[in-house]
């Protein structure tokens, strides 16, 4: 059983990005926006409001160390669930359509991911 401050989500979102970054910017409010929609429209929410899934932005130099790890070189770098999945910005289909995908699995397997905040 979850620790109560530990909260489930199936699919978390990082994206890796850099303040000097010009195309970031737009990244980082398109998925949040697409994070929102999807949140909203699968009614993934727990009693608590807790979304599903959680969307984090990354900066690439204060997480050097993480984003060698993973293998980013170049911003905006997308990561879900601690995989590196897209190098660059996708069309907002293909990230939806990944996301779903995911979603999907997941659901029918039973598994969830561990907010460590």
């Amino acid at each position: 059983m979850l620790a109560q401050e530990q909260k489930p989500t199936l699919i978390v979102v990082e994206v890796f990005s850099a303040s000097a970054c010009n195309r970031c910017v737009k990244a980082k409010q398109e998925i949040v926006q697409l994070v929102e929609q999807l949140n909203q429209d699968l009614d993934l929410t727990n009693r608590n409001k807790t979304r599903m899934i959680r969307y984090q932005d990354i900066d690439v130099v204060e997480n050097v160390d993480r984003a060698v790890a993973l293998g980013i070189l170049s911003t905006p770098s997308i990561v879900i669930n601690d995989q590196l999945i897209y190098t660059n910005m996708p069309p907002m289909s293909d990230l939806k359509a990944k996301l779903l995908q995911l979603i999907s699995l997941l659901l029918a397997t039973g598994e969830t991911n561990h907010d460590k905040n």
